[in-house]
């Protein structure tokens, strides 16, 4: 109840504030300040992520959520899951295994982040094992704005596309110059970024490097699977990477790499031995290649390839103390097509290939480093995909848009199948747009779901179907003079899930396709701009409600999310404060329900501007409140802890 009246108190202070500023709006007509708070980039703002062209948020035709290079770095956000967690409908939880799942209207993904999908300047980016995405360690100095569609995307984006899509948008080199931070926060931990880019007539080129060191802070583990509790450690997450860009005339060639280790608990959510021998170690290297051109005045064309290189060990604990180790590589090409016969109309034509391969998936004896148990069986573990797609947007007058489009797939282990995605944006008078869209998604079944062979464990099953998701949004977008309103409903079925199931006849669990459908239902808002002089807001919420296949409420999804908050930014001063709301959740164990009360953390970044050098302190969670989320997969204990205390950052940062 506390909880809940601190965040109800915060909504009046802050609806009061805004209500100030419409009237100080009013009085004002002429505000010489908005380029200052940059509201041109915060309102009007352009995506590609909709409709791989060049848009307007409001006029695209996919719910849609931006955050900016300069709204990342006013609110002092750490990394990529911090900017995303800002933004309606969207949540996080890091499991016990290690993954830092992104949840998007409350679709859940139980091991691996793979119902949502990652695009680095559009290109798909994850493990082709798992299907997972990490991005804790991408370079936040290389990133200048992060477009989020909140539904499907399968049309244009293939596997995964499923629940959401996150494009990173990065620093094209067109600037000349360099920029970074360092930060110094508790418990002995380091964090830093930085860029160089420049140009040369027709060259642009772009460096960008970020890292993490430090000791961790203090993790506590209230109660693990054999009835251990309040057992305390450091949870750790230490990162190196590096994000290069080369453009030449059209050619564009990049490059990500990161290592990055990260102590959790094992390999289940129990504690054998020492914690500090229990760690994920990632190593990944990701090459992108992409070349645009115009045949004439109204055919262009693109050709997109990428290859991303997996290497995953996990060294755990338990049993015989024993090394998970295992290997993947992803290839993907991709040719585009389009005709605009006029401005006004858009034919795009894609096809493309996708092979991934899994080399192994072994697990170790740390003591001989035999293998005790392996995934290769002995036929072949690479998958290839085929596709093709088409859309065409066009005008119905000069008041709608309207679009449709097509996405053909084949792979030989599952059924062929067409994924469609159509919709409408009605413009009923400048600035206010209705949208009304339709889409279908698919994520499907990655290499170890189809091959894994841990006898014991778990068993793959080359028979999986693809996931199936359909989604139907309708959504009001309003751009006023100084401030943007976004509100969205939106109905989604879900069938064919992928999950463990015991095979009777082969005496053991096996990865299955469930039967029946999952419905989630919920309505969404958002509402940024300026509010007083230099100072620039946002708030949003979401309500949600999901129901499984036999009809019962998913307890353990937040009914209620809703991030804001309030930055001043003037030519010598920095002050940034803003929130985050998880409401209470149940989460059922084979021991009874647990309940886990509601979270309201508040974030603040104070600084000093001293021309292109600014001094900041940010502090992370400053009430220190405990965070904690449901251990919804094995289900054998209720909760594990979702992120550290107050953690008090100094930051030094140089702008361009």
């Amino acid at each position: 109840m506390k909880c809940k009246s601190k965040f109800l108190i915060f909504i009046l202070i802050f609806f009061l504030l805004v209500g100030l500023g419409i009237t100080e709006e009013k009085k004002k007509k002429n505000v010489k300040d908005i380029e200052e708070v940059s509201l041109d980039v915060l309102l009007n703002q352009e995506v590609v992520v909709a409709s791989k062209k060049s848009q307007k948020v409001e006029e695209a035709p996919a719910i849609i959520s931006v955050v900016t290079k300069r709204e990342i770095e006013e609110r002092g956000y750490l990394n990529l899951y911090d900017a995303l967690t800002s933004l309606p409908g969207i949540n996080s939880i890091e499991t016990y295994f290690g993954f830092n799942q992104l949840f998007f209207r409350g679709i859940y993904s139980p091991l691996y982040n793979n119902k949502s999908l990652v695009l680095i300047n559009g290109h798909p980016f994850w493990d082709s094992v798992n299907g997972s995405y990490y991005i804790e360690a991408f370079p936040i100095e290389a990133v200048k704005r992060i477009e989020v569609i909140r539904g499907p995307g399968s049309t244009l984006y293939g596997t995964n596309a499923f629940s959401g899509v996150i494009n990173i948008v990065t620093e094209d080199g067109s600037k000349n110059g360099y920029s970074g931070y360092v930060r110094g926060t508790s418990y002995n931990t380091f964090e830093t970024s930085a860029l160089v880019s420049g140009s040369s007539n027709d060259l642009k080129y772009l460096v960008s490097t970020g890292g993490r060191f430090g000791e961790g802070y203090p993790y506590t583990i209230p109660k693990e699977e054999f009835g251990k509790q309040n057992v305390e450690t450091d949870y750790v997450l230490n990162y190196s990477s590096v994000f290069a860009l080369i453009d030449y005339k059209g050619l564009k060639f990049s490059t990500y790499s990161f290592y990055e280790e990260k102590s959790k608990i094992d390999i289940i959510p129990a504690v054998f031995g020492s914690l500090s021998e229990t760690h994920n170690k990632w190593l990944a290297t990701f090459f992108m290649l992409n070349y645009s051109n115009n045949i004439g005045k109204k055919l262009s064309y693109n050709l997109r390839a990428s290859y991303n290189y997996f290497d995953r060990q996990f060294l755990s604990a338990s049993g015989n103390f024993t090394d998970h180790w295992s290997k993947g590589k992803r290839y993907d090409s991709e040719i585009t097509l389009n005709y605009e016969p006029n401005k006004k109309i858009n034919f795009m034509l894609g096809a493309g290939y996708e092979y991934c391969l899994e080399d192994y998936f072994d697990i170790y004896s740390r003591n001989n480093m035999n293998v005790i148990k392996s995934t290769i069986p002995e036929h072949d573990l690479g998958d290839s995909t085929y596709f093709t797609y088409l859309q065409v947007d066009f005008p119905i007058g000069k008041r709608i848009g309207a679009i449709t489009g097509l996405r053909y797939v084949y792979n030989k282990d599952y059924d062929s199948f067409l994924t469609p995605r159509g919709g409408f944006v009605f413009k009923l008078s400048d600035g206010l747009f209705i949208k009304t869209l339709y889409g279908e998604a698919f994520r499907a079944p990655n290499l170890f779901e189809k091959y894994a062979d841990l006898k014991g464990v778990v068993v793959g099953n080359k028979e999986l179907q693809p996931e199936k998701i359909k989604t139907m949004d309708i959504g009001l977008d309003w751009v006023m003079k100084s401030k943007n309103l976004r509100v969205n409903y939106f109905y989604t079925i879900v069938s064919n899930l992928i999950g463990r199931f015991f095979n009777q006849d082969l005496g053991q669990t096996q990865y299955t396709n469930f039967e029946g459908e999952s419905k989630y239902t919920g309505v969404e808002f958002e509402l940024r701009g300026r509010l007083i002089g230099k100072s620039t807001f946002f708030l949003n919420g979401s309500y949600i409600n999901g129901k499984d296949s036999s009809g019962k409420t998913i307890e353990y999804i937040p009914n209620y999310l809703s991030y804001g908050g309030i930055t001043y930014n003037s030519k010598k001063f920095l002050a940034s404060v803003y929130y985050k709301y998880i409401s209470s959740v149940v989460n059922p164990t084979i021991d009874g329900n647990v309940k886990i009360d509601p979270a309201f953390i508040l974030d603040t970044k104070v600084g000093l501007k001293f021309n292109d050098i600014v001094l900041s302190i940010i502090v992370h969670n400053l009430f220190d409140k405990e965070i904690w989320a449901p251990e919804f997969i094995r289900k054998k204990i209720g909760m594990l802890q979702n992120g550290p205390g107050r953690m008090i950052y100094l930051e030094l940062r140089k702008g361009f």
